[in-house]
């Protein structure tokens, strides 16, 4: 399996940032992510414009959940197309999250039934993997021995990326969703019992994948990560789209994983904002960039349903034209 696997496709996703860490998971962090300094340029993250056949317009602009991002350190056409438009519209709505919401979702789709632990379930190599991160990580085993193996595997690039200095509670979405609080109103295609749900009904063969393969590449996470923001940050999206996808050429196991975490919630999320576009406003939307980029994507998918979609190259020169008007 390629670096990165599948944990690139949770960077890009909220269902990372919602999920509540069990007491005492707390990780150590280590200021290696540093925040960009002032005078650093300004991140030209991808950015589309789609025009429904109905005259209603969406801005549509690829997140990751890594760090804290100042909305108005981004590029300006971003900071335009979110001035001109009525609506923010995201994945989850995290205004109104609350951490009894959060609870509730993890006591009914990520615990096991009190009489099964997590050992009885995976495999004696997977086993004695976890055995040894927990040690190493001083973390509490009876609380891990509760969860799932798709939550568990959470719980270890969360733990991780908090000791490089990331925090999966920050980014894109989030500082969009805190400029807009009493200033727009907010949309959520989704909600974490959803996205819990959706990780939920994954095979247990596929869980398991996906644990073994974090503990497997835990001393690569750190520069993975930094190569994934990197592409976020130039707009990169051939780069974002190869660190996405190419571990399917590789492990074909992994597909069942693809299609429940981004191929069919793309397709259930473009339904959603072709019907929010029919009212003709101008929205700005904020998904994770695992959603936007490919074939199946979601600028591809409203293109397909005849949108008017085209990509808006931030960081232009000043003189070069900006986002469309709506």
């Amino acid at each position: 399996m390629r670096r990165g696997s599948w944990t690139a496709l949770l960077l890009c996703s909220a269902a990372l940032a919602t999920a509540p860490l069990p007491l005492g998971c707390t990780g150590v962090r280590r200021d290696s992510a540093e925040p960009a300094a002032p005078d650093a340029p300004a991140a030209t993250p991808l950015l589309w414009h789609a025009r429904a056949p109905g005259g209603g317009d969406l801005y549509l602009l690829g997140s990751v959940h890594l760090r804290a991002v100042d909305a108005q350190a981004l590029g300006r056409e971003i900071q335009q197309a979110y001035a001109a438009s009525n609506e923010l519209v995201v994945e989850v709505d995290l205004s109104h999250m609350t951490p009894a919401d959060g609870k509730a979702s993890t006591e009914r789709y990520a615990m096991l039934p009190p009489q099964l632990t997590l050992d009885a379930l995976i495999s004696p190599e997977t086993r004695e993997l976890l055995a040894r991160y927990v040690k190493s990580r001083d973390l509490p085993a009876d609380q891990i021995q509760r969860y799932k193996p798709w939550f568990v595997a959470q719980l270890v690039l969360v733990t991780e990326l908090r000791a490089a200095g990331y925090d999966a509670e920050l980014g894109v979405d989030r500082a969009f969703i805190d400029q807009a609080s009493g200033e727009k109103s907010i949309v959520g295609l989704e909600t974490i019992a959803s996205q819990f749900a959706m990780l939920d009904g994954l095979s247990l063969e596929l869980q398991e994948l996906m644990l073994k393969d974090t503990l497997l590449r835990i001393d690569e996470l750190e520069d993975s990560t930094r190569k994934l923001l990197a592409a976020w940050s130039d707009g990169d999206e051939a780069e974002l789209e190869r660190q996405i996808f190419e571990p399917l050429e590789e492990v074909p196991e992994l597909e069942a994983y693809y299609d429940a975490l981004i191929w069919q919630r793309n397709t259930s999320m473009a339904a959603r904002l072709v019907e929010l576009a029919s009212d003709g406003q101008t929205r700005f939307v904020v998904l994770g960039a695992g959603h936007m980029v490919g074939s199946k994507g979601i600028p591809a998918q409203l293109a397909a349903q005849g949108f008017a979609v085209e990509r808006i190259r931030v960081g232009a020169a000043p003189d070069a034209a900006v986002a469309p008007a709506p």
